[in-house]
């Protein structure tokens, strides 16, 4: 399983310290996170909805892969034998 998150969501995978710097509080999206990479789900971000949210790769949770967008990130995981779901 894999899941390719852009846009408005881009901010769910900041690193705790960049999320609580931007919003005041505590990432609360982190706990799902690891769990979701400790099982093996490839989380991945679109590279430009980051610059679009002035995330740099620095800022990104750990276990986060990073694509160069949200088109490319699917095209591969199609190439790969994933199915679409949205």
């Amino acid at each position: 399983m894999a899941i390719v998150i852009f846009s408005g969501a881009t901010p769910t995978i900041l690193s705790n310290a960049e999320y609580k710097e931007r919003f005041g509080v505590d990432n609360p999206n982190i706990e799902l996170l690891d769990k979701l990479v400790s099982a093996g789900v490839q989380v991945i971000v679109c590279g430009q909805s980051m610059v679009k949210q002035r995330i740099s790769p620095d800022q990104v949770h750990k276990g986060i892969k990073l694509a160069f967008s949200r088109i490319t990130a699917i095209s591969s995981l199609m190439n790969q034998g994933y199915t679409s779901m949205f």
